[in-house]
C-alpha cells in the first residue's frame, strides 16, 4: 500500500502543518513523532502534561490534535471540555482520540465532547497517516470555504455599499435637477446657485467669414467641475433627461431673435427627446425653418430605424436634423445612411488625421461628395487653429465651428471676429 504524503492543511505545505500531540506516556509520544516525521510532518509539538495542553493549544495554534484519552489527573475528556470554548462555531480543528478503550460509551462521550476520529493503540502507521490525511484535507477545504465565504461577503458588502452610494447619488441628482427645472420655470436660480443658461458658438462660412448659424450649449452656473454633459447624463439616469433637454431647448430658442435672420440655430436632443411627444409643443411659435435639431453623440448605439418616424414629424414642422461627430464609428455612419440628415457635423478626432492620414482624407472626401449628392450641409467641428481651417477648406468643407472661430458666448455675436480670422487664413 502506498503511504499518503502530507496534505495541505490550513493552506500550508504538509511539512508546515502544525500537529499537537498530548499523551502522558513518553513512549507513545516518541512513536508518534517518529511515524509523523518519517511521513514528512515536521512541525510537531508533543506534551506529556495534559494540564498545559490548553495553554499550548492557544500558543501553537495547531491544525490537528492527537489526544490520549485516559491520562491521570486531567484526562482527554477534560482537555476536550477546556478546548471546546476556544474553537469558534464555524472552525474546524480535528481532534483524534488515542485510546485502547473502544467501548461504545467511551466513543459516544468523546464524540459528544468534540472528537472527530479515533486511533486505537498500538498505532498502525498506514492507518495513522490515512486518518490524518483525510482530516487535514477536510480542514483545508473548510478553511478555503471560509475564505471564499469571507471574500463573497466582502464583495456583497462592497456591492451593497456601492449600491447605497449610487442610490444616494441618484437621489441627490434627482433633487438637484428637479430643483433646477423648478427654478428655470420660475426664471430664477436654485438655492444652491444653479441656473440653466445658454451660450452660443458660431458656425462660420470658411470662405467669407460670415456667421451662418450657431449651436446652443447649456450651462448650469456654479460647480464648474461638473460638466454640462454630466448634468444631462445624471438627468437621464434619474428619468429627467427629456425634461432637462426640453428646458434647454426652450432656453436656446429664446435667443433665436438675436441671431441674424438668415442664420440657423442648432439645439441638442437625445433620441428620447426627439421621440417625445413634448418636443412639438416646446417648439410652438418658433420659426422652425431656422432650427436644426442635433442628435447627441451619446445616442450612437440606438437603432436609427426607431427614429425614422419622429424625424419625419420633426421635418414636417420645418426643422432640420443634424448628426453629430460623423466618422466616429460604424454605427454613426449607419445613422447617416438611414436618417439622411440635413446637416452632418464632422468629428474633431477624425479631422486631426487630415494632414497626414490618407484614410481620413479619403473618408472626409467621401463625406463631402455624399453631402453634395444628398443636399446635406457639412460642418467641421472642433477647429482649434488656422491650420485646421485651411485643412478642412482644402477638401471642400465650407462651414466650420470651433474655438479658433469663436468661443461659446452670449448673444449677440461680434460678426467681424470670425471674418477677420478667415481672411487672415486666406492670406
Amino acid at each position: 500500500m502506498t503511504v499518503p504524503a502530507p496534505v495541505t492543511g490550513a493552506a500550508r505545505p504538509g511539512s508546515q502543518v502544525r500537529i499537537l500531540i498530548v499523551d502522558d506516556e513518553p513512549t507513545n509520544l516518541t512513536v508518534l513523532r517518529h511515524m509523523l516525521e518519517k511521513a514528512g510532518y515536521a512541525n510537531l509539538l508533543t506534551i506529556d502534561d495534559p494540564t498545559v495542553a490548553v495553554e499550548r493549544f492557544c500558543s501553537f495554534e495547531p491544525d490537528l490534535v492527537l489526544l490520549d484519552l485516559h491520562m491521570p489527573g486531567l484526562d482527554g475528556f477534560g482537555v476536550m471540555s477546556r478546548l471546546a470554548p476556544l474553537i469558534p462555531p464555524n472552525g474546524f480543528i480535528p481532534i483524534v482520540v488515542l485510546t485502547a478503550d473502544i467501548t461504545d460509551a467511551t466513543r459516544e462521550r468523546a464524540l459528544a465532547l468534540g472528537a472527530h476520529d479515533f486511533l486505537t493503540k498500538p498505532f498502525r502507521y498506514t492507518e495513522l497517516l490515512l486518518r490524518l490525511a483525510n482530516l487535514l484535507e477536510t480542514r483545508a477545504l473548510t478553511l478555503q470555504l471560509q475564505r471564499d465565504n469571507a471574500l463573497l461577503e466582502a464583495r456583497v458588502a462592497a456591492q451593497a455599499s456601492h449600491d447605497r452610494a449610487d442610490d444616494e447619488r441618484r437621489r441627490s441628482a434627482s433633487l438637484r435637477i428637479q430643483a433646477l427645472l423648478d427654478a428655470d420655470e420660475a426664471g430664477t436660480a436654485t438655492p444652491a446657485g444653479h441656473q440653466l443658461t445658454m451660450v452660443y458658438q458660431p458656425v462660420v462660412d470658411l470662405e467669407d467669414g460670415r456667421i451662418q448659424g450657431a449651436e446652443a450649449l447649456a450651462r448650469f452656473g456654479v460647480d464648474a467641475d461638473v460638466s454640462p454633459a454630466t448634468w444631462f447624463a445624471d438627468a437621464a439616469a434619474v428619468g429627467l433627461g427629456t425634461h432637462l433637454e426640453l428646458a434647454a431647448i426652450r432656453r436656446a430658442v429664446a435667443g433665436l431673435h438675436m441671431l441674424p435672420p438668415d442664420t440657423f440655430l442648432s439645439v441638442n436632443a437625445s433620441a428620447a427627446t426627439i421621440t417625445s411627444p413634448a418636443l412639438g409643443p416646446a417648439l410652438a411659435g418658433v420659426p422652425t425653418d431656422r432650427l436644426v435639431v442635433e442628435l447627441t453623440e451619446h445616442d450612437f448605439g440606438i437603432d436609427p430605424r426607431t427614429l425614422l418616424e419622429p424625424v419625419q414629424r420633426l421635418r414636417a414642422l420645418g426643422s432640420r436634423l443634424a448628426i453629430d461627430d460623423a466618422g466616429a464609428g460604424a454605427t454613426n455612419l449607419q445613422q447617416i445612411l438611414d436618417l439622411a440628415p440635413d446637416v452632418i457635423k464632422l468629428d474633431r478626432r477624425f479631422l486631426e488625421g487630415l494632414a497626414d492620414d490618407a484614410v481620413s482624407r479619403a473618408l472626409a472626401t467621401a463625406l463631402v461628395s455624399f453631402a453634395a449628392e444628398t443636399g446635406a450641409t457639412l460642418v467641421a467641428e472642433g477647429l482649434a487653429t488656422i491650420a485646421d481651417v485651411d485643412a478642412v477648406r482644402a477638401i471642400g468643407i465650407r462651414l466650420g465651428q470651433g474655438h479658433v472661430l469663436g468661443e461659446p458666448t452670449t448673444l449677440p455675436f461680434d460678426p467681424a471676429a470670425p471674418g477677420a480670422l478667415v481672411h487672415r487664413s486666406h492670406a
